[in-house]
């Protein structure tokens, strides 16, 4: 019986890193939309941040559930920052690790948050 306490226990914990995780991602996709960074730049007084692909990515998803892929990397293309010279790539890889890390879902054609936060 301790070990069936201890696998319960366990599986809680996952599914609480999961929450958390979850969580801080949901929180950096809020702050990207409001455009509001966690410290305000020196001597401006303004909270302006720039945005990067996962973060713009779920900002996106969650702002227009069921959005084609083709028209998020269409709209996002010209609002990240990166470094990288092929930003459509990119985009296209960021939504590849989303849905691998089953942070987002494809049906039907169209992207949504996993677990139907929508």
């Amino acid at each position: 019986m301790g070990g069936t306490l201890e696998h319960r226990v366990r599986n809680r914990i996952e599914v609480l890193e999961l929450a958390i995780r979850d969580a801080k991602a949901e929180l950096r996709s809020l702050r990207a939309l409001l455009n509001v960074d966690e410290k305000p730049q020196e001597n401006s007084g303004k909270t302006k941040r720039k945005v990067g692909a996962t973060e713009a990515v779920l900002a996106l998803v969650r702002e227009h559930p069921g959005i084609a892929r083709k028209s998020l990397i269409e709209r996002l293309v010209d609002k990240i920052e990166t470094k990288s010279p092929n930003k459509r790539h990119l985009i296209y890889m960021t939504i590849a690790n989303l849905r691998n890390s089953k942070r987002l879902r494809e049906e039907n054609g169209g992207l949504y948050l996993h677990g139907g936060r929508e």
